[in-house]
């Protein structure tokens, strides 16, 4: 809550201060200029994305959303390496990490906390 209030506090002083050039243009032809709705799309999967964490914490725990976060990270650098069009192969600190959190997720499998 502190963290959101503090960035909103400095996003609109952005607007009031007049010598910065957002401010000057959100005052002349309002804060919604050059929005279209491919604007709101990143706005709207943020939000919905931070309701979804907030319901797999609050009903299924911190340790099943660190596996959930832990196979969105394996599929991410499986989509990665097959649907890149640049040549962005999966890095040595992706393997890595992928280990680590297949190795992670093996142990908590065989021995869950009780």
């Amino acid at each position: 809550l502190e963290l959101g209030i503090i960035s909103t506090l400095f996003n609109l002083s952005n607007l009031v201060i007049p010598w910065t050039p957002d401010g000057r243009l959100c005052r002349e032809k309002g804060l919604t200029v050059g929005w279209t709705w491919a604007t709101l799309a990143p706005i709207a999967t943020n939000a919905a994305g931070g309701i979804l964490v907030g319901l797999v914490t609050k009903y299924s725990g911190s340790v099943n959303k660190g596996f959930a976060v832990m196979q969105g990270m394996f599929l991410s650098g499986l989509l990665q390496n097959k649907f890149s069009t640049e040549d962005k192969s999966v890095t040595s600190a992706q393997w890595v990490g992928g280990f680590l959190a297949a190795t992670a997720f093996s142990i908590y499998a065989i021995s869950p906390v009780k």
